[in-house]
C-alpha cells in the first residue's frame, strides 16, 4: 500500500471517527440534559432543522393598484414547516411535524418579498376561515378571532384587535371596508357585525342578528349603508327580513324590505343588483332587486316541476351558477333528479329551459360572446367527462371534447378551474400522480384546442386560481404564474 492511499485511510478514518463522537456526544447530551454544561456550538448542533418547505394553504388574494403602489400586490396565506431537531430523532422518538402560518406579501409581478408576518395562533385546519383587504396604506387580515393590520409597504403591525368569532369559511362579503373609506366591516361565523375604525383597530358598534349560522351568506353595501338578512340556515321556512343598517352609526333603518319573505338559498349581487330565490308555494322564483332604492326589477318564475340541487349555493359564482352581460344561467334539477339548465334574461327576467341531461351532471364553466361552457360528466357506463359549447339561445350542444382523464375536485363548486379570457376558454387538470398541470386554451365557438401546455409543478393538493391577464396565478403548493398569451410558466414560488 502506498504512502498516497495509507494517508487518505488515515484521514477517512479520523473524519468518521470524529462524526461518531459528535452524535456520540449529542445523544449523551439528550441524556444528561440540566446536568453537563455543554459548549454553545455543540447545543447549536443539537438544534438544527432537517427540512424546511412552504405549502400554499388557499388561492392567492390580489390587490389593486394605489398612488403608493403602482402595480398590483398579492398575499399568499402559506405554511412553513419543519421537522423537530437531530436529537428527537437520534433517541427514536415520534417526530411530530412543526409548522408556521404566514402571510407573505409580493409584488404581482417580482419575485421578491415585499414582507412577511408570522399569524400566531394560526393552524392550518382552520386557514379558510382567513380573509383580507388593503387600502392605499394599510392591509387587514382577519384570523380567526383577530384582526390586524399591517402597513402595506413594510409589513410593521399597526394594530391588533380580538373579535367574540372567526368569519366562516365560505363566506365571501363578510369582511369589507366601508364605502366612505373610514371604517372596516365584519361579520363573523356568529352573526355579529362590526365597524372598526381603521386608524386604531377600536370597534366603533356591533349589533348581533338573532339568527343561526348561515355559511356563505355575507352583506352588502351601498351609498354607505349595509344591506343584509337574518335568514336562518337550520330554518330555511322561517321568514325572512332585509335589513338596512347605517354604515356609519350602525343604526337600523326603519325601513324593512320584504318582511316575511321566504328564500330558500342565500342571496348574491352583480352589478349593484340583488338576486335570491324564494319558493312560492311549490314554485321557484328568481327576484332581482336595486340595492341602492330597494326597488323590485322583476320576480321570475322558474319553469315547473324544478328545485334547487344538493350543494347549490348561488352566491359563490361556479358550478351552479354563471352571468354573462345579458343572462344569468343557474343549474337546477327536476323531479326525475336530472340536471337542468335554466338561463334568466337579466333585463325582463324572463326564464325558458336551456338544455336538460338525463344521463349526465353537469357543471357550468363560462361563457364567450355566443356559447354556454359545461363540463359534463356520465352517471351510467364508462362515466366519460367532456366539455360542452351550448348556444345560449336555443341550448343546442355545438361541440364536445372528451377528456381522457378523471378530474379532481369537480364537486368543489369554487375550484373549477376554468375561465373564459378574451374570449377564449383556459381549462386548467392537474394530475397528482404524475405531477403534471395540463393547461388547455379552447376556442369557445367550435372546442377546438388553440394551444396546449403541461407543466411540471411539485406534489401538493389543488388550492385554487387567481384569475387575471395577461397572467393567472395557480395555487398548487407553490404559486406559479402562468402567461395567457403562450401559456408558459413565467415564474414560480416558493
Amino acid at each position: 500500500m502506498s504512502d498516497e492511499e495509507s494517508s487518505k485511510r488515515g484521514c477517512a478514518g479520523f473524519f468518521n471517527l470524529i462524526i461518531s463522537g459528535i452524535l456520540l456526544v449529542l445523544v449523551l447530551s439528550y441524556f444528561f440534559s440540566g446536568v453537563v454544561n455543554w459548549p454553545e456550538w455543540l447545543q447549536s448542533l443539537a438544534n438544527v432543522q432537517l427540512l424546511q418547505s412552504r405549502q400554499l394553504l388557499r388561492p392567492a388574494i390580489a390587490f389593486g393598484e394605489t398612488d403608493t403602489a403602482p402595480e398590483e400586490d398579492l398575499l399568499l396565506i402559506n405554511v412553513k414547516t419543519k421537522n423537530q431537531p437531530l436529537r428527537e430523532i437520534i433517541r427514536d422518538k415520534r417526530v411530530e411535524e412543526q409548522y408556521q402560518v404566514l402571510a407573505t406579501f409580493k409584488n404581482k409581478e417580482a419575485s421578491d418579498i415585499l414582507w412577511e408576518q408570522i399569524l400566531p395562533n394560526s393552524q392550518i385546519g382552520t386557514s379558510a376561515h382567513i380573509r383580507a383587504v388593503a387600502d392605499q396604506s394599510t392591509v387587514y387580515i382577519a384570523d380567526q378571532e383577530t384582526l390586524r393590520a399591517y402597513q402595506r409597504n413594510t409589513g410593521e403591525e399597526v394594530w391588533t384587535s380580538r373579535l367574540s368569532d372567526r368569519i366562516d369559511s365560505t363566506c365571501t362579503q363578510c369582511l369589507q371596508l366601508s364605502e366612505n373609506g373610514e371604517n372596516l366591516l365584519v361579520l363573523s361565523q356568529d352573526r355579529m357585525l362590526y365597524s372598526l375604525e381603521l386608524k386604531f383597530g377600536r370597534v366603533t358598534w356591533k349589533k348581533r342578528l338573532n339568527t343561526a349560522e348561515w355559511p356563505g351568506l355575507g352583506f352588502y353595501q351601498s351609498r354607505n349603508r349595509i344591506l343584509l338578512t337574518d335568514q336562518t340556515a337550520n330554518r330555511p321556512q322561517d321568514p325572512v327580513n332585509l335589513w338596512y343598517w347605517q354604515a356609519s352609526a350602525g343604526e337600523l333603518d326603519q325601513k324593512t324590505w320584504l318582511s316575511g319573505m321566504k328564500t330558500t338559498d342565500p342571496l348574491w349581487e352583480s352589478s349593484g343588483v340583488l338576486y335570491y330565490i324564494n319558493q312560492v308555494e311549490k314554485e321557484l322564483r328568481l327576484q332581482a332587486l336595486l340595492i341602492s332604492s330597494g326597488e323590485k326589477l322583476w320576480s321570475s318564475k322558474l319553469p315547473k316541476g324544478l328545485r334547487i340541487p344538493p350543494g347549490f349555493k348561488a352566491g359563490l359564482r361556479g358550478a351552479y351558477r354563471w352571468e354573462s352581460t345579458a343572462s344569468i344561467f343557474l343549474k337546477m334539477q327536476n323531479e326525475a333528479l336530472e340536471d337542468v339548465i335554466v338561463r334568466i334574461d337579466i333585463g325582463s327576467g324572463q326564464a325558458q329551459t336551456l338544455h336538460r341531461s338525463p344521463d349526465q351532471r353537469l357543471s357550468l364553466l363560462g361563457t364567450s360572446d355566443r356559447s354556454l361552457l359545461l363540463l359534463s360528466q356520465s352517471i351510467r357506463g364508462s362515466r366519460k367527462q367532456e366539455i360542452w359549447g351550448l348556444s345560449q339561445r336555443e341550448g343546442k350542444v355545438k361541440w364536445r371534447m372528451p377528456l381522457k382523464t378523471s378530474l379532481a375536485y369537480v364537486e368543489n363548486t369554487a375550484a373549477i378551474p376554468a375561465q373564459v379570457i378574451r374570449n377564449e376558454l383556459v381549462y386548467l387538470k392537474h394530475d397528482p400522480e404524475s405531477q403534471v398541470l395540463r393547461v388547455l386554451k379552447i376556442d369557445p365557438e367550435n372546442g377546438q384546442i388553440i394551444r396546449q401546455r403541461d407543466i411540471s409543478v411539485h406534489p401538493a393538493d389543488f388550492r385554487g386560481v387567481l384569475w387575471g391577464d395577461p397572467a393567472f396565478y395557480v395555487s398548487l403548493g407553490s404559486i406559479y404564474a402562468i402567461e395567457f398569451r403562450d401559456l408558459s410558466s413565467r415564474s414560480e414560488w416558493p
